[in-house]
């Protein structure tokens, strides 16, 4: 009964407390409240970006009126999630003193949210698994060809927006496999680099940060013959938490770059006891200069 964001996990009947994987995912009942989308691509406002490429941002404006059944104070916010970052949102407050972000209200019911800031990133890497001959077991390399280099001024090809395709379980090459990634870096390149993709939920983890030997960053996990989107992302770690991490340093940000964006509008509802409900969903796209 309840439109909102949901977790679930898989668990051991007869161990409860044995969970064996978990993950989120959204309700939405029906549309309430009708929500106006506009996407325009802009440069930065004050500030300098460097390189210059990194100021290429998407205006994102949401707009929507409310019926006479909902009231303005119970408004929330706008949650925007960018391909299947679910961990990663963009949200929009009621705030007036973020210059890029923040909302407007024109008279009683009409109300925007406003996000100057949205970085397009880079077109996701994949890796391809699924030719037998190529890759065999019990180890191989993701990049077949050589070492993934950065991509900070280089655009890339098309990707699956941030999701994988396995092989059929029936096949008899569907098997698991040691995949190992590697990186090459200037020399000198002190930033930590994590590994990222659609076999961690798109998730920033200490197990998955990549070790660095000679100017090649690699890491190696055990992945089952498939087609994964995947990046490098830069973070820092301070006291076991993963803090100001970076999409683009090595990826790149284009505004050719196609990607999927979900915007959700939360209010907070009187029913069944009081929570955060999904009252406004639409989706769009972005990637056409």
């Amino acid at each position: 009964p309840f439109a909102g964001k949901w977790q679930f996990y898989i668990i051991d009947p007869n161990e409860p407390e044995q969970i064996y994987g978990s993950g989120k995912f959204y309700v939405i009942k029906f549309n309430e409240v009708n929500l106006r989308t506009s996407l325009k691509s802009q440069r930065l406002e004050g500030k300098d970006p460097d390189p210059a490429v990194f100021g290429q941002i998407y205006n994102l404006q949401v707009s929507f009126n409310l019926p006479d059944s909902l009231f303005t104070q119970q408004v929330k916010h706008v949650e925007i999630v960018e391909n299947r970052k679910i961990e990663y949102p963009i949200i929009l407050e009621k705030t007036y003193d973020d210059p890029w972000r923040y909302y407007e209200i024109d008279g009683n019911k009409s109300l925007s949210f406003f996000a100057k800031d949205i970085q397009p990133g880079g077109e996701y890497r994949q890796v391809n698994l699924m030719d037998k001959t190529k890759y065999t077991p019990p180890k191989v390399y993701a990049n077949f060809d050589g070492v993934d280099v950065s991509r900070k001024f280089k655009p890339s090809g098309n990707d699956l927006n941030g999701g994988s395709k396995l092989m059929n379980y029936k096949n008899e090459y569907a098997e698991y496999m040691d995949v190992e990634f590697r990186l090459r870096l200037p020399d000198n390149y002190y930033q930590n680099v994590f590994l990222v993709g659609a076999f961690n939920n798109w998730g920033i983890f200490p197990d998955y940060q990549m070790d660095e030997k000679n100017g090649i960053f690699s890491k190696t996990i055990e992945l089952k013959r498939g087609v994964y989107d995947y990046q490098y992302v830069t973070a820092d770690i301070n006291d076991g938490y993963i803090e100001n991490e970076s999409w683009i340093e090595l990826e790149g940000n284009d505004w050719g770059t196609k990607n999927e964006y979900l915007i959700f509008l939360y209010y907070d509802s009187p029913e069944l006891g009081g929570y955060d409900k999904i009252v406004g969903f639409t989706k769009i796209r972005s990637g056409s200069k």
